[in-house]
C-alpha cells in the first residue's frame, strides 16, 4: 500500500502539520511535491492534456496537474491502488479500520471518498466494513481531492477521458460530479477524513491561497450588467426558483430527504 500526501515543497507549515499527524497515527506516507502554479502550463503540455485559458486559475491548475501527475506515476509503477491525501487534511484513528482493508476493497471499487464536505450527499446501499464503519455508493456529487483512494484502472479510465477532454474546471468536478457514474464511486460512512478549515472554521491555520485564487476568479468572471442582461439574469432565477432542486438546496432539504445526507466525520483525531 502507497500512501501520498501532495504537497507544495515550499508549503513548511502544512508539511509539519501533516509530519505531527502522521507520527501520532503511526502512519507511513511519502510526500509528492505538488505542482506549483508556475509550472501548471508547461505539465498539462508534458502529459499531452488540453486546457481551456482563463477557465480555471493557475492555482487550481497546478492541483489538478498535481493529482495527475501522481496518477500517471501509479500507471507507469504499475501500482494496484493510490491513498491520496493533501496537506490540509485532517484524520481520524479509524483510518486504521480502512487501510489494511484497502487490498481487497480496491478489487470491488474505482474510487474510495474517505472525507466529508458536510453537504448533503445521496448514498446508496450500505456495506460493513467495520464496526459502526461502512463504504456505501455514492449517488450524488460530493466534492473535493483532498482524502481518496484510487485504483490503477480507474487512473488509466481517468487519463484515457481527460486526454479527449478541455479541461476548464477543477479536478473534483470531473472524478465526484461530472463522471460520477463513469466509474464505480463509493463513499466510507462515516468519514474518516476531512479537511482542517471545514473542522476548525474559525480557527484554522491553514488558509488555502487555492481558495483566495477561486474567489478572485469568480469576482473577476462579473461584469457589469446591461439591461438585457438583467432581464436575462432575472428570467434565469424565476426557472431556477421553479425548480424543486433550488428550494432542496435552499433550506437543505437534501438532507432531510431518503438517500440524502450529512456524511459525518467522526472518531478520535
Amino acid at each position: 500500500m502507497k500512501v501520498y500526501v501532495v504537497s507544495l515543497k515550499n508549503q513548511l507549515d502544512r508539511r509539519a502539520h501533516i509530519e505531527k499527524q502522521f507520527q501520532q497515527l503511526g502512519l507511513e506516507y511519502n510526500f509528492f511535491d505538488a505542482v506549483s502554479k508556475d509550472d501548471a502550463l508547461q505539465t498539462y503540455k508534458n502529459l499531452s492534456l488540453n486546457f481551456v485559458p482563463d477557465s480555471i486559475t493557475l492555482g487550481e491548475l497546478g492541483c489538478f496537474m498535481s493529482h495527475v501527475s501522481l496518477w500517471q506515476m501509479m500507471i507507469d509503477k504499475r501500482l494496484p491502488y493510490l491513498v491520496v491525501f493533501e496537506d490540509d487534511i485532517v484524520l481520524s484513528a479509524r483510518i486504521h479500520d480502512i487501510l489494511p482493508k484497502l487490498d481487497i476493497l480496491t478489487q470491488q471499487y474505482d474510487v474510495i471518498k474517505l472525507e466529508t464536505m458536510q453537504t448533503p450527499t445521496e448514498l446508496g446501499r450500505k456495506v460493513v466494513i467495520d464496526d459502526d464503519l461502512y463504504i456505501c455508493s455514492l449517488l450524488s456529487e460530493h466534492m473535493g481531492t483532498a482524502a481518496y483512494v484510487i485504483s490503477n484502472e480507474c487512473a488509466v479510465l481517468m487519463m484515457n477521458k481527460l486526454s479527449l477532454t478541455s479541461i476548464d474546471k477543477p479536478i473534483d468536478h470531473f472524478l465526484f460530479k461530472d463522471w460520477l457514474k463513469n466509474f464505480s464511486n463509493h463513499q466510507v460512512f462515516p468519514a474518516v477524513a476531512i479537511q482542517d478549515d471545514l473542522l476548525h472554521s474559525k480557527e484554522t491555520t491553514l488558509v488555502s491561497n487555492l481558495e483566495k485564487e477561486r474567489k478572485q476568479r469568480m469576482r473577476k468572471n462579473t461584469y457589469p450588467l446591461t439591461r438585457r442582461r438583467k432581464f436575462q439574469r432575472e428570467l434565469g432565477r424565476l426557472f431556477i426558483q421553479l425548480s424543486p432542486s433550488y428550494w432542496f438546496q435552499k433550506y437543505n432539504l437534501k438532507s432531510r430527504t431518503k438517500g440524502y445526507c450529512i456524511i459525518p466525520f467522526e472518531g478520535k483525531v
